[in-house]
Order: structure tokens, then sequence, then C-alpha cells
């Protein structure tokens, strides 16, 4: 009995074992079943991919373009005294400047006042005196900081106290006279002229209209050396050093108060101290900028006219100009004025550009 009762142990012990590596086997062929299956798919005609999107933003575009000037100017003058006797003082060094509102020259003495006047005095300046010459030099007696009027083309008291203040600032001298004489001027054609050659030294004998120094054509044109190409339309300026000058549509300064300014710059005087060898570089810019979106080249559709296009968020078409393309990145402008911040990165094939 007791042998019987350990067989049947061993039996229900092994039948146990047998069931519980069955279980095991199956748990396990049940996590490889998963494991490998592939996920199901979604059907492609059932579900459209969403297209990926580019947030574009927006910018300031000038279309600003570095630029070598050149200058052209007038025929180079000769400055030649007004009056006669001994020079007995003046200040005249080759390449460097007479400036108008000071006094570089005297002769038996008597000091000389430089002024650059739009027209030269051909005749004496004299209370009641009326012209465009007079209203030139009371333009230049307000450039100075002389005369607060405006310009009334004749030579009044407000005109001779400016001149006479003028004057012996310069001098240290009172001019007693109401007039003012041509002996006593010598004309500068612009406000900072340039001395090419002195024709004359201290000591020599003149009398007037007898040479006394070439000068520096003043300046008629400032040109672009080379215009760019490609540009984008649009009215457009040069920045030089300080200076925000205008310019007409071949990019030239042509106007009197434009090349006044252009002088007046610290680039230009470095230009005429070296003599024209330090070059004069400029900014060539639109005058107003435009607002452009940054977006991908893919991102654009073009017609078979040549229309360009992006895709909105929601399929539209949006008509735009491309104003810029550099390698990876083009810069567009709305052609309508509608703002959209995403667009398509690639429009499907089926999108149109109209």
């Amino acid at each position: 009995m007791k042998s019987q009762s350990h067989s049947t142990r061993r039996k229900v012990v092994s039948g146990s074992a047998f069931l519980l590596a069955g279980l095991c086997l199956m748990a396990i062929g049940a996590v490889a079943a998963i494991t490998v299956l592939p996920a199901p798919r979604a059907d492609s005609t059932t579900e459209t991919a969403r297209p990926r999107m580019f947030h574009a933003v927006s910018e300031q575009f000038a279309d600003e373009r570095d630029v070598e000037l050149v200058v052209v100017r007038a025929p180079s003058p000769t400055l030649s005294a007004t009056a006669e006797g001994v020079i007995t003082d003046f200040d005249c060094f080759p390449r460097y400047g007479l400036r108008s509102g000071t006094s570089p020259l005297a002769i038996d003495g008597e000091p000389k006042l430089a002024l650059a006047t739009e027209v030269p005095p051909w005749r004496n300046f004299v209370s009641g005196t009326r012209g465009n010459d007079v209203a030139a030099l009371q333009r230049e007696l307000k450039r100075l900081g002389y005369f607060p009027a405006s310009p009334t083309s004749r030579y009044d008291l407000a005109t001779k106290n400016a001149v006479a203040k003028l004057f012996e600032r310069v001098t240290g001298r009172r001019l007693t006279a109401n007039s003012l004489m041509m002996t006593s001027i010598i004309w500068l054609p612009t406000a900072d002229t340039v001395v090419e050659k002195c024709e004359a030294s201290v000591g020599a004998r003149v009398s007037a209209g007898t040479p006394i120094a070439s000068i520096r054509g003043a300046i008629h044109t400032v040109e672009m050396k080379a215009p760019p190409a490609d540009i984008v339309p649009g009215k457009r300026e040069l920045i030089v050093g300080d200076q925000v000058l205008v310019v007409n549509q071949s990019g030239a300064i042509t106007d009197n108060a434009g090349l006044a300014r252009f002088a007046s710059s610290d680039q230009f005087r470095i230009f005429e101290e070296s003599n024209g060898q330090s070059g004069l570089r400029a900014k060539y810019r639109l005058t107003e900028p435009k607002v452009v979106y940054s977006v991908p080249p893919s991102a654009i559709l073009f017609s078979a006219t040549g229309n360009a296009c992006v895709v909105t968020a929601d399929g539209q078409s949006a008509r735009v100009s491309v104003v810029s393309s550099t390698l990876g990145r083009s810069l567009v402008e709305a052609a309508t004025g509608i703002v959209w911040p995403e667009v398509q990165l690639e429009p499907s094939p089926e999108s149109t550009c109209i």
C-alpha cells in the first residue's frame, strides 16, 4: 500500500510539471507573436497626411548694396586777386582747403574775406542793391550763421549788419562802410575749396585779375562707378559716412544741397586729403524698406507665365513677388498685402498658381 501511494504521488507531480511547462511555452509564444506581427496599416484612401508647414517671419528689407563712388568735377578754375598791391599774407598750400567765412589773403595789409556764393560777385554791394547775387550772398551769410532771415535779394540793413559781424570776427577789424566792395572779397566756388597749386606767394605784387591759386573744380555730380545689377525697384538713397543723400533714378547725386552735404562728410574729407587714393565707398539702399517674408525656395510655386505663389495652411494660393533669393532662403513680398504666418513647405502637385 505504501509503495502504491508513492507511485501515485509521482504521477501527480509529473503531470503538474508537464502542465506548468506547457503553460510557459504558450505564454512565450503569445509574446513572440505580439512582437513580430506588424502594426496594422492605415488605409491611405481614407486618411491624408497633413502637409508640412513653415512659419514665415516678416522682416525689413532695404536691398542694401556696397558701391564705389566717382566724383565728377567742373573744370578747375583760378582764383584771382581783386585788388592791386603786395601780398602781405597768404595761407595757400597745395591740397589744403580755403574755407568760406575766413580771411586767407591780405594785400597791402588789408585782409580779404573769402566767400562761397552760388553767383560770383560781379559788382559792389551797396545799400539798396537788388539781384540774384545779393540773394546768393544772403544764403551764404545764413549758412555761416550771420543772417537769420530768409533771403530778400536786397542789400538792406540786416545784410549790412551780417557782413559787418562776419568781417569783424574774421579779421578783427570793423567794416565802417555801408557797402561790401569787390576789392574786399575773394570768391570761392565751394565752401571748402581745395588748392591744386599756389600761383603767388607773400611779397608778390599783384593787380586785380592776377591769378593767385589754381583750385580743384567744384563737384558737379557724384556717381556710382559700377551700378549694381538686379536691384529691387524703388526710390533709393546713398549713405556716405553719416550723411543720408537723395539720388536720382540712376543713383547719382546732382542737386546742390545734396552735393554740399556730401562734401561735408568725413569720408569725402579723407578722400580729398589722400588725393583720391583712399577710395570712396557708400551704401546704396531703398529709401523705404519693404516688408518681406523669409521662406525656403521649396515653398514657392511658379506659374507658366512666371507668377510666384505660396500655399497657405488652408490650401489657398497667395500671390507673392520674389525680391531676393540666396542658397536655401528666398525673400518674398505679399502681392496683396495679406499676412500669412504659415505656408506649406512643399506644396502638393495639385496646387496651382494663377
